[in-house]
């Protein structure tokens, strides 16, 4: 199932460590899920969330970062054979 994660201006800013293990945790479900998307709004998230693609690359797992929405929509729904995505919201 693919899945778009959706970051609203959280202040959420995880070190690398928990970075590795949340990749890990997305490879555990990894059967499960389809290509995913991170839409994130700050600057330093793009960067905490293009690390995480990192390691979920090489974890197998297909994660790519975006800033705007409909750009993750139209990712997921060119990678995946399951449209539309589910959709995750963190934040206000």
């Amino acid at each position: 199932m693919p899945v778009i994660f959706a970051d609203r201006g959280t202040s959420y800013n995880p070190l690398t460590p928990e970075i590795q293990s949340i990749a890990l945790e997305l490879k555990s479900h990894k059967d499960r899920l389809g290509p995913m998307a991170l839409v994130v709004q700050y600057t330093h998230h793009l960067g905490v969330g293009n690390m995480l693609s990192a390691y979920c690359h090489m974890e197998g797992v297909r994660l790519q970062v975006f800033r705007k929405f409909e750009d993750a929509v139209a990712w997921v729904r060119e990678a995946s054979d399951n449209p539309p995505p589910l959709r995750l919201t963190a934040g206000a």
